[in-house]
């Protein structure tokens, strides 16, 4: 503690041309050498005397002399102290935040962004296998990089390349957001840009978003071998199964301005006779219960599994109103593609086109007609999903004409 609080004077408080100090780096690095010494240490006595030296170096960060130096020093105290966590213990996630906490300071010059991108991705190379729960602040530093100020367009294909590395771990409920994150378009016209440098910003953030398209099929790959591997179930992911079962979105029934069914009836050429059903029924909406859920019989094992992949097409199908519109109709294909992969299993499939891209077609649809703006290559991606989805329904329904297949119909329709 008397070395942070000697670094702090030193940084913030003496006087910069006072020879006779003793030099920041020296004190920020001899902070960093007796972090790693911790490591032999009980871990309360770490997670105790952590919240105070990170916070010095989150503030350090935010001084244009010596915030290169704070950042290596604090990647040099947590590749010292991060360690491979028992299950429900999230010590690596309070190691990691401090780098999220930099990287969302408007104090945070792109300089130091760069530097922390380039700091996990070595953390990613070197030590994937023991970050744990450090993944969710992790992944949240490389979102928050993505819509910052940088001064070269590589840091974010350095951090595609870290997506794509971990892609393989069990990281994958906190690296889903951060794909989608860098499929959406980020660009906004700004004050002071010409539209030459908007338009190369705009190409910039396209390739990004192609390339950020390229990481689904790996990553459907391995929620794949998930479900088919027996494993340990994530309990989060239990959860947000459970969440899901008792809040599901669906299409919103089409309100017209036509006079009701019954109304069109003559009741001269259509008499009514003593027992048949009142013509206000006609006005009822029609009915279909969703039926069971897909994963009631599952393992709970398969249950996480699935849950990340409805967690994906979530995701995906989102993303098409704020994609950038040149890989509109390539992402709709992917999510086409992802649905009939899991067409065996027609309870998944139906559930995936009813409650998760459906609703979202018609969100589209309805914030296009809001605009009220010919987007040319937005529209005809909006036509083509439409018939595509149009086209899966009438292929499922050809297999199967359950409560599931029956409700997809409906749902296309209110479309």
């Amino acid at each position: 503690m008397a070395v942070t609080s000697a670094s702090e004077n030193r940084i913030f408080y003496s006087g910069r041309k006072a020879a006779v100090l003793t030099p920041s780096t020296n004190l920020l690095t001899r902070v960093s050498d007796i972090l790693s010494s911790l490591g032999n240490r009980p871990l309360v006595h770490q997670m105790l005397v952590w919240p105070i030296v990170c916070s010095h170096f989150v503030h350090v960060a935010s001084s244009p002399d010596e915030s290169r130096v704070g950042v290596m020093a604090l990647s040099d105290a947590v590749s010292s102290l991060i360690l491979a966590e028992s299950q429900g213990l999230c010590f690596n996630q309070m190691l990691v935040a401090p780098f999220q906490t930099i990287a969302c300071s408007e104090t945070c010059s792109p300089e130091t962004r760069e530097q922390i991108v380039a700091v996990l991705a070595d953390f990613v190379k070197t030590k994937s296998d023991r970050i744990g729960s450090g993944w969710k602040t992790l992944f949240g530093t490389l979102r928050a990089v993505r819509i910052s100020e940088v001064d070269d367009a590589s840091v974010h294909w350095t951090v595609l390349d870290v997506i794509g590395a971990s892609v393989l771990s069990w990281s994958l409920p906190d690296c889903l957001p951060c794909i989608v994150h860098f499929l959406q378009s980020s660009v906004s016209k700004r004050e002071l840009q010409t539209e030459d440098a908007v338009d190369n910003m705009k190409r910039v953030d396209d390739q990004l978003s192609e390339a950020a398209l390229r990481l689904i099929t790996p990553t459907y790959t391995v929620i794949l071998n998930l479900f088919r591997t027996v494993h340990i179930a994530n309990p989060n992911l239990l959860h947000r199964a459970e969440l899901r079962s008792k809040s599901l979105d669906e299409v919103e029934w089409v309100t017209t301005s036509f006079c009701p069914l019954s109304a069109c009836l003559d009741p001269v050429q259509f008499p009514l006779q003593d027992g048949d059903p009142s013509p206000l029924q006609l006005d009822a909406l029609l009915e279909v219960p969703l039926g069971d859920l897909p994963w009631m019989e599952l393992s709970p094992s398969e249950v996480a599994s699935l849950e990340l992949l409805l967690s994906l097409v979530e995701h995906l199908s989102g993303t098409l109103i704020t994609a950038p519109s040149c890989i509109q109709s390539t992402l709709f294909l992917c999510i086409q593609q992802l649905i009939t992969t899991i067409r065996s299993r027609l309870p998944t499939a139906c559930f995936c086109l009813s409650t998760l891209l459906l609703p979202h077609i018609q969100k589209w649809l309805r914030r296009n007609e809001l605009n009220k703006v010919d987007s040319g290559r937005s529209d005809a991606n909006l036509r083509q999903a439409v018939g595509i989805s149009t086209q899966m329904v009438v292929d499922i329904l050809s297999l199967d004409q359950s409560y599931y297949l029956l409700f997809c119909v409906l749902s296309v329709v209110n479309v």
